[in-house]
C-alpha cells in the first residue's frame, strides 16, 4: 500500500527536480538578450536596436522575441525597432493578478512604451499578437500610426479548446500537474506545433534548439499558453464585434498554406471587416512568415513607412469606393437575374453590405446592428439554392458571434429557413398586390379609393413621371422631401424605411403629384426584376398635401 503511494509521489517530486534542472540549463544557453521595464509591477523583456521611427514587434502564442530575429535585424537597418517578450512569454513576468488577456497585455505594452518615451508606433503581430494589436488600437487610438498583422489569428475557432488546455488552468496543482502529465510528450507535441507552424519549409534547427529549451520553463509558459487559448475565446467574440470601428492604416500578410490558422476565417475576414485595410497574400508560405519571408515582409513595410497616415487612409478610402462600384455592379446583375423578393431592388441601396457565395451566383445585402445581420428579404439566388446559401451565410455570421434576421421574409423565404434559434425572419406585413389589367375594376369596388382621386382632382392635382434629370433639377422637390423628412424619422436600415432615394432613380421609377406647378408628393417605385412588376417604395408629400 506505501509503496504505491510512494511511486507517484517519487515520480513526481522527480519530473518537478528535472524539469527545475531543465529550466535553469535553458537559461545558461539562451539568456536574456535586451533590457527590462517595469510597468504595474510586471518585469518586460525587451530588446531594442536602431534609429528612426519606432516598430514595436509583438509574437505569437508561445513565441519569444526572438521569433523576429530575421525580420528584427533588417529593420534595426533603418527604423527603431523594440521587440518584446510579451507578459508571460520568454523572460517577461506575467501579470500577478489579472489573467493574460488581450486587454491586460494592451494596457502593459502600453505603459511599457510610455516609459520607454514611445510616441504613435507601429505595432507589428504575429499571430495572436493580432488580437492584442487590434485591442490596443481600440483602446489607444490615438497612440499607434498603423498596425501590421502577420498571419494573423484574430477570430475564435468553433472548435473546443483541448481537455489538456485547461489541466494548466487549476488552482494551485494546475502548472505543476500538467507538467508531470506532458513530460513525457512535450518533445513530441513540439515538433508537431513547429511542423504545422513552419510548413512547407523546414523547422530551422537553430529555432529548434531554441524553443526546445525556452519551452523548459514551465510552469509559467504553459500557463500563459493555456490562458490565451482558453479564457479569451469569448473575449474574442465580444472583441470581433468592434473591429469596424478601427480607423488606422492597417496591413494584413498572410500565406495561402497556413497550416496553424486558415487565412479564410481569419486574415480575409478581418479584411472585409476593418475600412481600412489591405490584404497581401504571399504564395507558398505558410504560417511561421517571420522565417520565411522576412525580406518580403520588411519590403512591404518600408513601402507602409515612407508614406504619412493620411496619404495611406486617402489610398484606402478611394480602393474602398472603387471596391463598393465593383460589387454594387455585381449585386445589380444578381438582382436583375433572380430578384424574386419585393425589396430584392434595395440591396443596392448605399451602406449595404454585401455577401457573396464562392461562386459568384448568389448575394445577400444586409446591415449590421448590435449583434444581428439584418437581411434585406432574402438571399437573390436561384430558388433550389436558397437552403445552402442560408446555412453558408448563417454559418459565417455564428462564427463572428452574430445572429441573422431577415426582414421582409415571404412564404418563400421561410419555407426555406427551416428551424433553428440563431434567426428569426419578419415579415412586411399584409400589402395589397395591384395589377394594371384590372386597376378600373379597382377603383369601381373601392368607394373609399374613388373619392380620394375624385377629390385631388377637384383640388387641381396632377400627376406626371418625371425622370433623373429633371428630379435633380428640382429644388420644390427637395424641400417637399425636406419637409416630409422633418416630421418622419425614420431608422437607419437603409433598405424599407431609408427614404433618401432621388438621387438614386436608376431603374426606378418617379411619379409626381403637382398642385399650382409645385410638386406637393411624389412616389417611387422600385423594380421587383423576376416577377415584372414594382414595390411602391416610398409615398412623400408636404404637409399641406
Amino acid at each position: 500500500m506505501l509503496f504505491s503511494l510512494f511511486c507517484p509521489i517519487a515520480l513526481g517530486i522527480f519530473l518537478l527536480t528535472y524539469a527545475h534542472l531543465q529550466a535553469r540549463r535553458a537559461e545558461a544557453m539562451f539568456p536574456p538578450r535586451g533590457e527590462f521595464v517595469v510597468v504595474e509591477g510586471v518585469r518586460l523583456h525587451y530588446l531594442r536596436r536602431g534609429k528612426g521611427k519606432t516598430v514595436v514587434l509583438l509574437h505569437g502564442s508561445e513565441g519569444f522575441l526572438q521569433d523576429f530575429t530575421p525580420l528584427f535585424n533588417l529593420l534595426a537597418t533603418e527604423y527603431d525597432v523594440i521587440a518584446f517578450d510579451r507578459p508571460g512569454h520568454g523572460y517577461s513576468d506575467a501579470p500577478h493578478k489579472n489573467r493574460i488577456t488581450p486587454a491586460s497585455q494592451a494596457r502593459l505594452i502600453y505603459a511599457a512604451l510610455e516609459r520607454l518615451g514611445v510616441v504613435g508606433p507601429v505595432l507589428v503581430g504575429h499571430s495572436w499578437s493580432g488580437l492584442l494589436l487590434l485591442h490596443y488600437a481600440l483602446e489607444f487610438p490615438k497612440d499607434v500610426s498603423r498596425l501590421v498583422l502577420i498571419s494573423p489569428w484574430i477570430y475564435p475557432s468553433l472548435a473546443f479548446p483541448s481537455p489538456l488546455l485547461w489541466i494548466p488552468l487549476i488552482p494551485l496543482v494546475g502548472p505543476w500537474l500538467s507538467m508531470i502529465l506532458l513530460m513525457p510528450v512535450k518533445r513530441i507535441l513540439m515538433r508537431y506545433h513547429l511542423a504545422r507552424a513552419f510548413f512547407p519549409q523546414p523547422i530551422p534547427h537553430d529555432y529548434a534548439v531554441l524553443a526546445n529549451a525556452l519551452w523548459q520553463r514551465y510552469p509559467r509558459q504553459i500557463t500563459t499558453f493555456a490562458q490565451e487559448n482558453t479564457l479569451n475565446v469569448k473575449m474574442s467574440h465580444a472583441l470581433a464585434l468592434r473591429y469596424p470601428e478601427i480607423d488606422l492604416p492597417v496591413t494584413i500578410l498572410t500565406g495561402d498554406l497556413d497550416r496553424t490558422v486558415k487565412p479564410t476565417d481569419q486574415a480575409f475576414r478581418l479584411h472585409a471587416t476593418l475600412p481600412h485595410s489591405h490584404l497581401i497574400i504571399l504564395p507558398g508560405h505558410g504560417h511561421a512568415l517571420l522565417f520565411s519571408a522576412p525580406e518580403i515582409i520588411f519590403a512591404h513595410l518600408k513601402e507602409v513607412l515612407q508614406k504619412d497616415v493620411e496619404t495611406l487612409l486617402n489610398e484606402s478610402r478611394e480602393e474602398e469606393k472603387a471596391s463598393k462600384t465593383r460589387s454594387d455592379a455585381k449585386a445589380r446583375t444578381l438582382v436583375m437575374r433572380y430578384g424574386w423578393n419585393s425589396v430584392a431592388y434595395q440591396i443596392l441601396n448605399p451602406e449595404m453590405e454585401h455577401w457573396f457565395s464562392e461562386d459568384g451566383e448568389a448575394v445577400i445585402g444586409f446591415v449590421r446592428r448590435n449583434g444581428v445581420r439584418i437581411v434585406a428579404g432574402a438571399p437573390i439566388c436561384e430558388e433550389g439554392q436558397l437552403a445552402s446559401i442560408i446555412a453558408k451565410f448563417e454559418k459565417i455570421a455564428q462564427t463572428q458571434g452574430e445572429r441573422v434576421c431577415y426582414f421582409g421574409a415571404t412564404d418563400r423565404l421561410r419555407k426555406a429557413l427551416g428551424e433553428n434559434s440563431f434567426h428569426s425572419a419578419l415579415p412586411i406585413g399584409a400589402q395589397p398586390v395591384w395589377k394594371l389589367s384590372n386597376w378600373e375594376e379597382v377603383i369601381r369596388k373601392n368607394s373609399s379609393l374613388r373619392s380620394q382621386i375624385n377629390r385631388a382632382k377637384n383640388k387641381g392635382v396632377n400627376v406626371d413621371e418625371w425622370d433623373a434629370t429633371r428630379a435633380a433639377e428640382s429644388a420644390s422637390l427637395q424641400r417637399c422631401l425636406t419637409e416630409w423628412l422633418t416630421t418622419h424619422p425614420f431608422p437607419t436600415l437603409h433598405f424599407l424605411t431609408e427614404p433618401v432615394t432621388l438621387n438614386r432613380l436608376e431603374d426606378r421609377r418617379l411619379f409626381v403629384a403637382i398642385r399650382d406647378e409645385t410638386p406637393i408628393g411624389f412616389l417611387i417605385l422600385t423594380p421587383i426584376p423576376r416577377r415584372n412588376g414594382w414595390l411602391i417604395e416610398q409615398i412623400v408629400r408636404g404637409k399641406d398635401a
